[in-house]
């Protein structure tokens, strides 16, 4: 496993990773001591579990009053006397919230709506996560305090400087990460501002489990240039699968070589047996090993008996081969992916690493933070923009178009429904890698220049190079939309079949390859590249599900 550098630098900082998952929660952290080896380490108490030594994951899961306020949370909210507090107190439970962020093109997403318990009337899912969010924060900062030495002092002394590094699931994008960012905000843990922003970084579950394999060394036997690996992270809700090569081992760089798979597992939990559920995925569960062995369920008291179910003494007997069936859904799924990724993989793969819960990805969010080995990704799906394109005569699919033509203000015949790809599906980028789209807009109004704004489009389909975006309409989701001050920008005043107007030429620049997606606009003046800054707004279309 390589070695971590002594922290360069004469500030000492705090890098904190929350994974929040479907179903149990982590945190991990690192002190950052210039001059000192980075250590990454886990938080391993958490009120509700004080006799839980060592645990280090929580309950997903959260009860509010019936005014919206926060009652219990995590392991707190899993303690039994809860059960009656909120049948008495009318107390609100909330469970799955982070599939509420879901995106929403998903072939199997009525299924998966329809079994998704709702948020509490008057919370979006950004309330919610503010809430956990700022129980993680607490928990972590009490645990640092009262694990460290002098750590009230030391705590005190971070102020601004800590970092946040919170995973999601591969198939997550900006939309997400807009939303969980503004929950960080809402859950009081940095100011919204730029520079608040800063200090909150993301990583893919699958690329944060990446770095947990190769630094606890289960990926040793693999760790040689050219090989390829593949990481299975199965959680609670969704399992994340990613395929990389080590291209160079001094220093460590890292490829991801296939475009990253993401499934939404759609099992049903139900309110009534909740407690039944947590007893199995705590206990009956981690010790199942083979279909003879007979499985048992404790709940209740010793008193509760039920022959008809299987139920004698408090305790539920289920025969293993039940037991069994209840992964099968999943486990086929999974295998079915994984043949799916490796299929695509352009070299033989060495080992299959599975790994799941929150302290695998906690951990590998941490390290992922300190060291940024990945160097090239692989875009999961074919990105572009809607645009006109002039018309052809010579051109045999333009003429089966004739009726959608449109002119435009310098008179020139175009159609509207065409589409240009910026970024294909599978194109291998590297970190801070460019691509741009050149634009041209004509107007006759010279004030409607000064602002411009592109709507990035992803494509899900299988056409290699997707021209319209009619055909296969269904296939095509609306990305982001890039805004952009082109005032600078130099216009010509040009002469057409319908009269005078301005034309203005000028780049729309998208920079790939980090976990975050950033654009710029671009020109040239006086033979000069000049440069602006563009902001990027994603579809909100994740509240309308609630």
């Amino acid at each position: 496993m390589p070695d971590l550098e002594p922290l360069q630098g004469y500030i000492r900082k705090l890098v904190l990773a929350f994974d929040v998952g479907t179903t149990y929660s982590g945190i991990s952290y690192a002190l950052l001591d210039p001059g000192e080896v980075p250590v990454v380490r886990e938080v391993t108490r958490f009120p509700g579990q004080e006799n839980a030594a060592g645990e280090s994951k929580i309950p997903s899961i959260l009860y509010y009053t019936a005014s919206g306020h926060v009652r219990a949370v995590g392991a707190e909210a899993a303690l039994l006397h809860m059960t009656d507090e909120a049948e008495d107190g009318g107390l609100i439970f909330v469970e799955w919230f982070k599939l509420h962020l879901r995106p929403t093109n998903l072939s199997s997403e009525q299924a998966i709506k329809a079994r998704v318990p709702p948020l509490p009337s008057g919370k979006t899912v950004e309330d919610v996560f503010a809430d956990f969010l700022r129980y993680l924060y607490s928990c972590a900062r009490d645990y640092i305090i009262e694990t460290r030495a002098s750590g009230k002092i030391l705590w005190n002394s971070l102020g601004s400087r800590i970092e946040f590094v919170l995973s999601h699931p591969n198939g997550w994008g900006g939309n997400q990460q807009t939303k969980m960012r503004r929950a960080v905000v809402k859950g009081g843990l940095i100011p919204d501002s730029s520079t608040g922003h800063a200090r909150i970084h993301f990583v893919s579950e699958g690329e944060a489990s990446l770095y947990y394999c190769i630094n606890s060394g289960l990926a040793a036997t693999s760790l040689h240039e050219g090989n390829c690996i593949m990481i299975v992270d199965a959680g609670g809700g969704t399992v994340d699968l990613s395929t990389y090569k080590f291209s160079n081992l001094m220093p460590l760089t890292i490829e991801e070589i296939v475009s990253p798979d993401y499934i939404l597992r759609k099992s049903q939990y139900k309110q009534d047996i909740r407690w039944m559920l947590d007893y199995f995925d705590r206990n009956t569960k981690p010790l199942f090993k083979d279909k003879s062995d007979t499985c048992h369920i404790k709940f209740g008291s010793i008193g509760c008996n039920d022959p008809a179910v299987q139920i004698r003494h408090g305790q539920m007997t289920i025969s293993g081969y039940k037991v069994a069936s209840f992964f099968e859904p999943a486990i086929s799924a999974i295998i079915k992916a994984v043949l799916r990724q490796r299929a695509k993989a352009p070299s033989p793969l060495t080992e299959v690493f599975l790994v799941g819960g929150s302290k695998a990805v906690a951990e590998g969010a941490v390290s992922h933070y300190l060291e940024q080995w990945v160097s090239v990704r692989v875009a999961k799906t074919t990105y572009g923009t809607g645009c006109m394109i002039s018309y052809n005569p010579l051109d045999m699919e333009h003429l089966t178009r004739g009726n959608t033509i449109q002119i435009t203000a310098s008179g020139d015949r175009v159609f509207p429904d065409a589409f240009s790809v910026i970024l294909p599906k599978g194109t291998r980028f590297r970190s801070n890698q460019e691509v741009s789209r050149s634009y041209c807009c004509k107007s006759q109004d010279d004030a409607s220049l000064n602002h411009t704004s592109a709507e990035i489009t992803s494509y899900r389909g299988t056409r290699e190079n997707p021209k319209w975006v009619d055909i296969e309409p269904h296939l095509f989701t609306e990305l982001c939309t890039i805004y952009a001050d082109t005032s600078r920008v130099k216009r010509v005043w040009e002469y057409g079949t319908l009269g005078y107007f301005y034309t203005q030429n000028f780049d729309i620049v998208l920079i790939c390859g980090s976990t975050e997606l950033q654009a710029q606009i671009r020109w040239i003046e006086d033979g000069e590249e000049k440069r602006g800054d563009a902001t990027i707004v994603y579809d909100d279309d994740v509240e309308a599900l609630s």
